[in-house]
């Protein structure tokens, strides 16, 4: 038996609910992850992990008491509320159990990959996540980016019409970074962060207008917040400066374009696609966040 929605499945028996149902899945062709929708009438696991890291987001539920995990760290509890997430390692034994039903996004990543890709964007060795293992928490950006690295691939969007899929993880990765050094992701007031409708416009904004010059009132707007409390929302939202993610946007974009492009592209054509001032101003950003002048990743990626 199969089910399309949640509303679905709540008027479906009991008596034939099945205990797991993936209602979308999808696998990054490049065999780094995988993502899907998926409805649990019970959840029970009891053995090792199964090789992948686990990032779980709930969407909603009807279960009466909250699912109880353990990660190798100690028991916790999962609330039952939309918007919990669990991080799930992949190295130690994990006992899940509860009665559903749960309706969650479930994204899988390789941990070889998420610490390359998580070294890469720190520009050093990145540091262990286990400080996330050991409890559920929330995080308005992480939510936000999971929905739409899943709209991704259910939608299937033009090229270069919306955020790629790879900008999405990157994103995932730098927020699960800053939450880290953070040592605590527990919940700031609404006050002091962009809210989910908020970040998304702003991602919107930012990967739509890359190109130009992009000024802090217009990130404001985007986000329908005061220009003068943006910056510091967007920070303790995303874990850094609006311009510094803007400059990371741009870089993967003339790694796109220095990889897949013509040839016959110069770096100054490049540098003016991907938005910045002149050649020496990408030669600059490309060095620090790269470690490798763009003529090189050229020649050798």
């Amino acid at each position: 038996m199969g089910v399309d929605s949640w509303e679905m499945y709540c008027q479906t028996p009991n008596w034939q609910r099945e205990r797991m149902m993936a209602v979308n899945h999808f696998h990054d062709p490049g065999g780094q992850f995988e993502i899907a929708e998926v409805l649990l009438s019970e959840a029970i696991d009891d053995g090792d992990p199964g090789g992948m890291k686990l990032l779980s987001l709930l969407l909603n539920s009807g279960a009466k008491h909250p699912l109880e995990l353990d990660m190798g760290l100690g028991k916790y509890h999962r609330p039952n509320r939309p918007g919990s997430i669990v991080f799930v390692s992949d190295q130690l034994p994990s006992e899940i159990q509860g009665v559903g039903p749960f309706h969650s996004i479930a994204w899988y990543i390789r941990p070889d990959v998420l610490q390359q890709r998580a070294s890469r964007i720190l520009g050093r060795e990145a540091p262990a996540m286990d400080v996330l293992h050991s409890k559920s928490f929330r995080d308005d950006a992480i939510e936000v980016l999971l929905k739409r690295l899943l709209h991704q691939f259910e939608s299937q969007p033009a090229a270069g019409a919306r955020m790629t899929a790879d900008d999405l993880v990157d994103d995932l990765i730098r927020r699960l970074l800053a939450l880290t050094e953070n040592q605590a992701p527990a919940p700031l007031g609404p006050r002091d962060r962009l809210r989910p409708a908020s970040i998304q416009r702003t991602l919107e904004y930012l990967h739509a207008n890359f190109s130009q010059d992009v000024s802090r009132d217009d990130l404001a707007q985007a986000a329908g917040v005061d220009p003068c409390h943006f910056t510091r929302l967007f920070r303790q939202t995303m874990g850094q400066t609006p311009s510094r993610y803007l400059s990371q946007v741009r870089i993967e974009h003339a790694k796109h374009l220095l990889r897949y492009g013509s040839s016959e592209l110069t770096l100054n054509e490049i540098s003016a696609r991907c938005g910045f001032y002149n050649q020496s101003h990408m030669g600059r950003e490309f060095r620090r966040q790269v470690g490798t002048t763009p003529n090189l990743y050229r020649v050798y990626s």
